[in-house]
């Protein structure tokens, strides 16, 4: 059936055809193309996004890993100062019942000076003639005092152990 309306305007029927044809083969691949591209990528970026999170999550792992290190450090710690002020609330308490013995034992042993030097002056005072000074006893820290403050060293103590 061929060449019925002339060999001419057959060829180029066939010639437009192919050519719209491979046109619209072209256009087909390239949308094809594309959409194969932004797909791949959609999915470049969400592999990016996904290995920013496990990063994230692994330096919070890293993180929270640390802590618990300087937790454990910070406890040891707080337990060498607990105990360090625990020796010197020890040391502060014996040192107060030290010097309350050395002030009983110093005033023992004055007791016969302050008591001369009170009936000499008096005799002069009998007298008419001009008494001597006064003896007087060295001033020493009160026993009451230190003990006062040991107890509130063993309130701070106290204080940094059960916060």
């Amino acid at each position: 059936m061929s060449g019925n309306f002339g060999g001419g305007r057959e060829g180029a029927q066939l010639g437009q055809y192919q050519s719209d044809r491979l046109g619209d083969r072209a256009a087909l691949q390239a949308q094809m193309l594309a959409s194969g591209f932004g797909q791949a990528q959609q999915q470049a970026q969400q592999n990016f996004t996904n290995q920013g999170t496990l990063a994230g999550l692994q330096s919070g792992l890293a993180g929270q890993q640390y802590g618990l290190s300087n937790f454990q450090r910070q406890s040891m710690g707080a337990d060498v100062s607990a105990l360090g002020s625990l020796g010197a609330l020890r040391q502060g308490q014996q040192q107060a019942l030290l010097s309350a013995d050395q002030q009983a034992a110093q005033t023992g042993a004055y007791e016969p000076y302050g008591r001369l030097s009170q009936y000499g002056n008096t005799l002069t005072g009998l007298a008419g003639g001009v008494s001597g000074q006064q003896y007087a006893e060295p001033a020493q820290a009160s026993p009451f005092s230190t003990a006062l403050s040991t107890a509130l060293g063993v309130g701070g103590l106290y204080g940094k152990i059960f916060k």
